[in-house]
């Protein structure tokens, strides 16, 4: 592509150039900036005489511009991770609980615990081999001696009995 012909080609295109760069970048400043580096990008490899920009100059710059446009929303999300807005590490949870959540953890705990001592010894027997042991259910009925279908029944009212006495409000508990 000539010098003159390049230019006569980039200056034809360039409204349809700019409504596509718009449209990969949503705004019409950036979009203006990757136009303009695209066409200098396709003057400095017209030097070079890639034969891709010669054969199909349109397409080609039409590609440049597409290529500009993911490198700059790439280097945008960096710029942004790396500047590290202040408003957005609100969002940014720890992994540590709060106070507030090892407290409700250590009451809830304690429920269960209560929960877990006052239960039938065969009930609490099967339930820790499953939750803390974790043993299957066959596992357990074999070592126990009890059918499958008991050692599930057992589980399920454990558990019902733990999930009604966390839900259940008590007086040391605010609403």
């Amino acid at each position: 592509m000539t010098q003159v012909g390049g230019l006569a080609a980039f200056l034809a295109q360039r409204r349809a150039l700019l409504s596509y760069a718009t449209s990969l970048m949503g705004d019409a400043s950036s979009a203006e900036d990757i136009v303009q580096e695209a066409w200098l990008r396709v003057q400095d490899t017209d030097t070079r005489s890639t034969a891709d920009a010669v054969t199909h100059p349109i397409r080609y710059l039409y590609r440049v511009v597409r290529n500009l446009a993911i490198d700059e929303k790439r280097s945008a999300r960096v710029r942004h991770v790396i500047s590290g807005d202040i408003h957005d590490m609100d969002d940014i949870s720890s992994e540590q609980p709060n106070p507030e959540q090892n407290a409700m953890s250590r009451q809830a705990l304690a429920i269960v615990q209560q929960v877990l001592d006052g239960l039938p010894e065969r009930h609490r027997t099967v339930f820790m081999l499953y939750r803390f042991e974790g043993l299957k259910m066959q596992e357990i009925g074999r070592r126990l001696r009890i059918s499958v279908g008991l050692v599930h029944r057992l589980i399920h009212d454990v558990m019902a009995r733990c999930e009604d006495a966390l839900e259940a409000p008590s007086p040391d508990r605010s609403l």
